[in-house]
């Protein structure tokens, strides 16, 4: 994510790096900033399916819009 600013010259500013390398650093920043929140949920179905937790149904306690 950071090659593009450190592969930089000197006289590139961050203003006129190329459509791509702000394209590329948004996108990295958007998966640094969701993938816990996804892993987590994962993690809660899952162990719902397999550990029988009760993160999700309502039966014992859990949330199903959570």
């Amino acid at each position: 994510m950071l090659t593009g600013l450190n592969a930089r010259t000197l006289a590139l500013n961050l203003e006129r790096l190329p459509m791509l390398v702000w394209a590329v650093l948004v996108a990295g920043l958007l998966l640094v900033i969701r993938l816990p929140v996804l892993g987590s949920g994962v993690t809660m179905l899952l162990l719902d399916r397999i550990a029988n937790t009760t993160f999700y149904e309502p039966q014992g306690g859990g949330d199903p819009v959570l």
